[in-house]
């Protein structure tokens, strides 16, 4: 739908929403960010039109599996990448702690194990376990959480080769730009292959300033979520 006019009704999340609900409101509901795969069904009953996403990650490990665990429970997922994938996992300065993402109020994702975009292998991973069987099961959009330009878990390097491998300043990771230019090549390339997927690409960019990242971003992708207000357009 013509989403510039008028005023356009999204979900976030539709796991809790039920089916008399759907039923009932959901011909007014435009787009579904993150959608549920068993909740496909019944939108495509009420409103064929609507955009639903699949909702991954971007620089962590997409998809359920052997290479998953709970967030409160062991780390197996870390010991399956680091015995399948030991080149893709992203690690801290101490070459030993994976750069986990940590939120206020929630904790680190330790279970999901956050992965080196430079390298075409992780892209290639996201497309087979995530995008593809999204594209596959009805979705018409793929939703990557936690985006964001700024190195704000410290991401330093990866053991490649035998060796280690630095990508990003150890003295101060948070503030390489190094890092920003490689999520920025990461999206251009993974927004590609998406789109070829006829999919579109809705990233969570909570991103106060409107800059070159943001704009760049901006062309790659098709829409923001966005947690803060939006950026300001100065004239």
């Amino acid at each position: 739908r013509n989403t510039t006019e008028g005023i356009h009704a999204f979900l976030t999340f539709d796991s809790r929403a039920s089916d008399a609900g759907i039923s009932e409101a959901g011909s007014q509901v435009d787009f579904v960010w993150g959608s549920t795969e068993h909740q496909i069904p019944k939108w495509r009953a009420v409103n064929p039109d609507a955009i639903l996403a699949k909702y991954i990650p971007f620089t962590r490990h997409p998809a359920p599996g052997p290479h998953q665990t709970t967030a409160n429970g062991p780390k197996t997922g870390l010991a399956w990448w680091q015995k399948n994938m030991p080149e893709l996992v992203l690690y801290q300065c101490d070459r030993v702690t994976p750069a986990w993402e940590c939120f206020s109020g929630e904790g680190c994702s330790h279970a999901s194990v956050p992965l080196d975009l430079t390298n075409p292998a992780t892209l290639d991973f996201q497309m087979s376990a995530a995008v593809l069987p999204a594209t596959a099961a009805g979705y018409t959009a793929i939703a990557l959480d936690n985006y964001g330009l700024t190195n704000q878990w410290k991401a330093c390097g990866v053991h490649r080769g035998g060796g280690w491998t630095q990508l990003y300043n150890a003295t101060d990771p948070a503030h390489d730009a190094r890092y920003t230019a490689d999520v920025l090549d990461w999206t251009r390339r993974a927004a590609e292959k998406i789109h070829v997927e006829g999919l579109l690409v809705v990233p969570n960019f909570s991103h106060e300033d409107f800059d070159e990242g943001t704009l760049a971003v901006a062309n790659a992708t098709d829409g923001f979520l966005a947690e803060v207000r939006p950026p300001v357009l100065q004239p």
